[in-house]
């Protein structure tokens, strides 16, 4: 997700390059609109992964997106996530192996316990900002990601 965030970005700032006048602010603007969301969106992504994967509460959570001014409580801080994630449920990716066999799925966050709970089944799940599409991602290559990421 923060990949194609980045990309887009990008995109806006190629627009920008060579505008004048009243477009180029127009371009300038847009462009510092879409930077705000991309920056909200991953770092409900971030916390979102530090809530479901690594089991921060959620008043752990408040307290580190509440920005100056911004204060967010234990219940607001799932609506702030929900508003910038824009998918309820967040769906994690998650891969486990079968003797030499690799598989992946899609898991739905709907609860932390639920998510623990695959966890502790074997499945190793993709943090929310590696953008896996299981359709295309390989499982094995997925597998030694994660296997990297955790020692």
């Amino acid at each position: 997700m923060i990949r194609n965030e980045a990309e887009r970005l990008q995109r806006a700032l190629d627009e920008l390059v060579g505008a004048t006048g009243v477009e180029g602010i127009r371009a300038a603007t847009r462009l510092r609109d879409d930077m705000q969301k991309s920056i909200q969106r991953s770092r409900a992504l971030m916390a979102a992964d530090l809530y479901y994967l690594k089991g921060m509460s959620s008043r752990e959570i408040a307290s580190a997106v509440s920005e100056g001014g911004t204060p967010y409580t234990q219940a607001g801080v799932f609506k702030w996530l929900k508003a910038q994630i824009g998918q309820d449920p967040l769906v994690y990716v998650g891969v486990w192996r079968d003797g030499d066999d690799f598989h992946m799925d899609t898991f739905p966050a709907e609860s932390p316990d639920q998510i623990r709970k695959v966890v502790d089944g074997g499945v190793r799940l993709a943090p929310a900002t590696w953008e896996l599409d299981p359709s295309t991602a390989d499982a094995k290559d997925v597998w030694r990601r994660l296997t990297r990421l955790e020692s």
